[in-house]
């Protein structure tokens, strides 16, 4: 894999739904999965990982999507989200807004969708 890879972090608790993602992305970014909020965590705010953006999943046990967003704005952590979700809700819409979140994906997935929506982002990204 080039040096110029831009780095996603896929945070889900379905490993389906993270492999599903990683095979529709893995041929133009370096994928790097969590399989919950706490994991995706510890990877950016202890082991300090170089991440350029985040797809994550809203609906986790124990730590939710906006969860994980909130403790990374604590943290000054300003890495771009996607969020990933079956419930694209009028709720969720204002909370994720409220949270300058970039754009929403929708399960099930649609391969053309998600490359279109996670270029968009990363192509603004400085490598």
């Amino acid at each position: 894999m080039s040096e110029g890879f831009k780095t996603i972090m896929i945070v889900d608790d379905s490993g389906i739904e993270r492999r599903i993602l990683k095979n529709i992305l893995n041929k133009n970014y370096k994928i790097i999965e969590a399989g919950n909020g706490y994991a995706a965590l510890d990877n950016i705010l202890e082991k300090r990982m170089l991440i350029d953006l985040i797809l994550l999943d809203i609906s986790m046990p124990v730590l939710k999507g906006f969860d994980v967003i909130d403790i990374l704005e604590k943290n000054n952590v300003t890495i771009p989200v996607i969020l990933i979700t079956a419930e694209a809700t009028f709720e969720n819409v204002v909370n994720a807004k409220k949270r300058n979140v970039k754009d929403f994906i929708s399960k099930p997935f649609n391969a053309e969708v998600i490359q279109k929506r996670v270029a968009a982002v990363t192509d603004k990204i400085e490598k």
